[in-house]
């Protein structure tokens, strides 16, 4: 059930010294011709972790030094929020060059609502031989149809919700979620609310991927 969804992935573009340059930074593109006009980081890097702590130096490349840190938070006796799935990210760039450098990173997000509910209509209940119980799990990867991007803000919040249109035709699955909000405030921190639009009336404005920026 492990899976790589390529549009889900930091991107940097770098200015400077009459050079311009742009690149998702996964090494290796899809293989079925999807996202076909981006171009892939075309060097290597180091891979570090001690965990709960990861991280990624790019060298060889890009002009400036680049390093992404990953961090996923846990507290001591706090099962439930530790197993939240979050992460945060923490870019670092350093300019070891004499001219000045225009750089930026791009965090783009596929719309995956409703991908990880189960396609099995009635899963039967069943036994291990140590007699702990499992059931059929068949994901919706790649079940795209009906979901929709928007952008909203309320007040210093503005964020991008990723949803699934809520029309009879398309029936939401009872397990797993139907929204996926991603909020920032004016001065960079995040919150936990839900400020989300209602579904946009025209098939024509929804979409499959999204960037943050």
């Amino acid at each position: 059930m492990f899976a790589a969804f390529p549009g889900c992935q930091f991107s940097v573009f770098e200015q400077g010294g009459g050079q311009t340059q742009a690149y998702a930074l996964s090494t290796v593109g899809p293989t079925d011709g999807t996202l076909s006009q981006w171009q892939w980081y075309p060097g290597g890097g180091t891979y570090h972790a001690l965990y709960p702590r990861s991280w990624y130096v790019y060298d060889g490349v890009f002009q400036a030094a680049l390093r992404c840190e990953q961090f996923s938070p846990i507290w001591a006796h706090n099962y439930r929020e530790s197993s939240y799935p979050v992460a945060v990210f923490c870019w670092t760039a350093h300019n070891a060059t004499d001219r000045p450098l225009t750089l930026s990173v791009m965090l783009s997000w596929q719309n995956m609502v409703g991908w990880f509910t189960n396609a099995s209509k009635a899963p039967q209940v069943q036994l291990r031989d140590d007699g702990s119980p499992f059931y059929d799990y068949v994901p919706r990867l790649g079940q795209s149809e009906g979901n929709y991007n928007r952008w909203v803000q309320q007040g210093e919040w503005r964020g991008l919700s990723a949803a699934r249109g809520l029309g009879p035709e398309l029936a939401i699955p009872a397990s797993g979620g139907r929204r996926w909000p991603v909020g920032l405030s004016d001065n960079g921190s995040c919150r936990d609310r839900d400020v989300l639009p209602q579904p946009l009336a025209s098939p024509r404005e929804w979409g499959r991927s999204v960037a943050i920026l």
